[in-house]
């Protein structure tokens, strides 16, 4: 990227912004400019459905089924990680206001560089941190709760109650999914009823781009699976649901000769 991204309307944060606008909040930045906001109907309940890895730059891929709903695109948050975009989704701040700058962020409290996947250090071991407190309140959930909404997130069972996990959904009902078609059922069932946000994250691009690269078959895999994930919840949901499907960030691929071994 040669530019900052864009806060003012046209990034994930303003994604987040239009929908808390849609269900009756206030928030804290710019909603999507107008044509972005145009190709997302008005609804009842809203379904955030966020592809991990499944960039802008991703839909071009051969098995990418999902390029043929493209209705735009958004700049991810700075720096274009995924923990830095999951706590923009669960607040509706830029990382320069929610505190979570990095993958790996220096913590004076801890004395330490801290993984802030699994809230540990660089070596592994575990850290004495109330990640329930780690971002500000009232983040996007609790907003939401206040207006009598109620936000949902679905995700992979096996982040339930991690220290990640308790960080970004405080006050927002988890959802345990194990299979494709829990997370299909999940996400439509839930969304049936009105007032709700429904976040839905699915990690296996990612998954596959980080393990296999993207020239992997692995990797064509993923994004079929994704494609299913899409059409399975898109034929599901009912009358007053309208889904929308973002990501966090892309990939890029680094060839042996970019890369710096050292011995």
């Amino acid at each position: 990227m040669t530019r900052p991204p864009d806060y003012e309307g046209g990034s994930l944060v303003n994604l987040m912004a239009e929908l808390e606008s849609r269900l009756g909040g206030s928030p804290l930045l710019p909603t999507l400019h107008s044509p972005l906001a145009e190709a997302i109907p008005e609804a009842a309940t809203y379904v955030l459905v966020l592809f991990d890895g499944l960039g802008f730059a991703q839909l071009g891929h051969p098995a990418a089924e999902l390029g043929t709903n493209n209705a735009g695109h958004i700049d991810a948050p700075f720096p274009t990680t995924t923990t830095v975009s999951l706590a923009t989704v669960s607040t509706g701040l830029p990382p320069s206001q929610h505190g979570l700058l990095g993958y790996q962020l220096w913590m004076p409290e801890v004395e330490s560089v801290v993984n802030t996947i699994k809230w540990t250090t660089l070596w592994g071991e575990s850290l004495d941190v109330d990640t329930t407190a780690f971002l500000p309140g009232p983040n996007l959930w609790e907003r939401l709760a206040l207006l009598g909404r109620e936000p949902i997130t679905v995700q992979p069972g096996h982040f339930a109650g991690s220290p990640l996990s308790k960080a970004l959904y405080r006050g927002c009902r988890y959802e345990p999914v194990f299979t494709v078609d829990e997370v299909i059922a999940a996400t439509a069932d839930l969304a049936a009823e009105p007032g709700r946000l429904i976040f839905t994250y699915v990690p296996h691009v990612d998954f596959a781009a980080h393990v296999y690269g993207q020239e992997s078959e692995e990797y064509a895999e993923s994004l079929r699976v994704v494609s299913t994930i899409w059409d399975g919840i898109a034929r599901r949901l009912r009358a007053g649901a309208v889904m929308v499907g973002t990501a966090d960030h892309g990939h890029v691929d680094f060839s042996e000769a970019q890369r710096v071994r050292i011995p």
